[in-house]
């Protein structure tokens, strides 16, 4: 055997040798497959804005998304993430928490939280850097609102006891002074459709629609008894007003009836006024002056005669008493001495100075944005049920001129106000029940964060000048502090007769052909998922002019000089050369379309 092969044998037995022992180090060892599966990803869709306060219900929306199989669910967590078993796993992709009240008033009533939420794919994957967001709860020291099962549409207050017109409900019975909450005595269907209540003493009267007015003895609130019954050929349809010893019931087309209820388990009719085709919805009553709200006919003043049981119109002569239109329908008043302040609608608050004569000399009208449904005053201020826009504090210092102090803003649709003693208001909610408010600390505009809208740059400037018949784009964004936008309402004032309602996936509008005019408003508001739409700052608003462009026309030019004894000499030619010392003379006209036509200025 040569050498060569001899070299070559021993390099095949070490390449087998090292084999082998590799083999044998390698036994029992798994060598695991690399993970392929990609981490899911997640985010928050719906929460209120980063570091922002919001209200003691926070609605939390969030979606998961896996690029290479699906998302099997989420796991939550709540200020604390330090261990593993904080973390809650749900199936859902939002969840409403709700706050823990503070046990006593000396606890802080807004606190510091932080969210956090992840997503797990369909092989058990969690998303390592799960969606978080920080934000303040406001918290109160006492159960403050309590859900009933219909409209709370009108309340009254007697002492610790809060009595509201339920609509089909009937009458519900309510006390407010235990310190644990709001609590429910009683329920009284009363077989109607309630929709305003008085309180005179242990009586209480009842507008019960097809059932008439009810009489209710309240002197024991655990123990409320009906007490007597008046079935009005209007069906009560609208508002009570109560002056010693009578009972004005605005009943629909039976016009406003006047009861007489000295005793009250036995109201006797006294009066009545009735005009065709007018439907009765409102009465107000001070001394002898009795305010009936007409709906959409408007405002009418009645003088009471009881000596002679009689309603007589006023101003006189009656053919010129017909019912002062305010251009909404009227839900309520409130009286004042020559002042009587009208509860519009969605036309907000009517002032009108009320004449020795009954004459009604209209005022200043504010704005409220919302429906104004009814008023009640104290201490110079009035305190309006104003809808969607929650409820509306307005300074009447000055009576003839209303400015909007406070406004309290409520998820649902405000009905009604009371107050409970000097600083609780009782707030009514149509199908959303009752809330206390303390007014003695009451915050300041929009004390309960609003949904907010925004004008994205592409929109126009404020105060901004467009080109006539040129085409405007508006868009927007919108944000929900206590949870998630679900729609849009837009008006371009003069253009859209109304407010447009659209999805809350519609973010722009555009409009075309716009002919000029000196101010367009735009308005953009948007709703949380409560019901509750924005106001005040939380609407976004932009004022702008749309105009032609102003033409410059040059009609002639000419020279003068030295060296001619001729007159002037126009100047038609392109690049003429002039003789030094002459003088040249041009004469133009400006012309606006939307001003003067055919304006001409000189000029040397």
């Amino acid at each position: 055997m040569t050498r060569r092969r001899l070299v070559h044998l021993a390099l095949l037995l070490l390449v087998f040798a090292t084999a082998y022992l590799l083999q044998l180090g390698c036994e029992g060892i798994e060598i695991p497959e690399p993970d392929k599966n990609k981490e899911p990803e997640t985010e928050l869709t719906g929460a209120p804005a980063e570091s922002s306060a919001a209200f003691y219900r926070v609605h939390l929306f969030w979606k998961g998304f896996d690029s290479d199989g699906m998302i099997q669910g989420f796991e939550y967590a709540l200020d604390d993430t330090t261990r593993e078993e904080l973390w809650v796993f749900t199936n859902k992709t939002d969840s409403l928490f709700v706050f823990n009240t503070a046990t006593d008033e000396s606890q802080l009533q807004i606190r510091d939280h932080r969210f956090f939420v992840r997503a797990i794919d369909n092989q058990g994957k969690e998303d390592p850097s799960p969606s978080s967001i920080s934000f303040l709860a406001q918290t109160e020291a006492q159960p403050r609102s309590i859900l009933l099962a219909d409209t709370a549409t009108r309340i009254a207050v007697q002492g610790k006891t809060v009595f509201a017109a339920g609509g089909e409900n009937g009458l519900d019975v309510l006390d407010i002074g235990d310190p644990t909450g709001i609590k429910r005595k009683t329920t009284f269907f009363t077989g109607g459709f309630a929709t305003d209540l008085v309180l005179d003493g242990d009586y209480l009267y009842l507008a019960d629609g097809p059932e008439g007015v009810g009489v209710f003895d309240v002197s024991d609130p655990d123990h409320v008894s009906r007490v007597a019954s008046y079935p009005t050929l209007g069906q009560a349809a609208g508002a009570l007003a109560f002056r010693d010893p009578y009972l004005f019931v605005a009943d629909g087309a039976n016009g406003i009836v006047v009861l007489d209820v000295s005793v009250p388990e036995d109201p006797v009719f006294f009066a009545r006024f009735r005009l065709t085709n007018r439907i009765f919805t409102g009465v107000a009553v001070r001394e002898d002056l009795v305010y009936a709200a007409a709906g959409d006919d408007g405002v009418m003043v009645l003088r009471f005669r009881p000596t002679e049981d009689e309603l007589i119109l006023l101003p006189l002569p009656a053919q010129d008493a017909l019912p002062r239109s305010t251009g909404n329908t009227v839900s309520s008043f409130h009286a004042e001495e020559g002042i009587l302040y009208v509860a519009d609608g969605s036309g907000g608050l009517l002032v009108f100075e009320v004449g020795i004569d009954g004459s009604l000399i209209e005022g200043r009208r504010l704005p409220l944005q919302g429906e104004a449904l009814q008023i009640i005053g104290r201490d110079e201020r009035l305190y309006v049920a104003n809808g969607s826009g929650g409820v509306a504090v307005v300074d009447v210092s000055d009576p003839l001129e209303p400015e909007l102090a406070d406004r309290l803003g409520y998820s649902g649709v405000v009905t009604g106000v009371a107050f409970a003693g000097d600083d609780t208001l009782v707030v009514g909610r149509r199908n959303r029940g009752l809330s206390l408010v303390d007014m003695g600390e009451a915050a300041g505009l929009d004390s309960i964060p609003m949904p907010q809208v925004s004008f994205c740059p592409q929109s126009p400037a404020e105060r901004e000048t467009l080109l006539a018949y040129s085409s405007v784009k508006f868009c927007w964004s919108g944000v929900s502090p206590g949870g998630q936008v679900v729609a849009f309402r837009y008006q371009l004032q003069g253009v859209d007769v109304r407010q447009l309602v659209v999805a809350p996936d519609s973010f722009t509008v555009l409009y075309q052909n716009l002919p000029p005019k000196d101010l367009y408003i735009f308005s953009v508001e948007t709703k949380d998922e409560t019901g509750l739409w924005s106001s005040g700052e939380g609407i976004a608003e932009r004022r702008f002019t749309v105009n032609y462009d102003p033409e410059t026309i040059l009609d002639s030019i000419w020279v003068t000089g030295p060296y001619t004894d001729a007159g002037p000499i126009p100047l038609t030619a392109v690049d003429t050369l002039l003789p030094d010392s002459s003088y040249i003379h041009f004469c133009w006209r400006h012309t606006d379309k939307d001003t003067v036509q055919g304006d001409s200025v000189v000029g040397a």
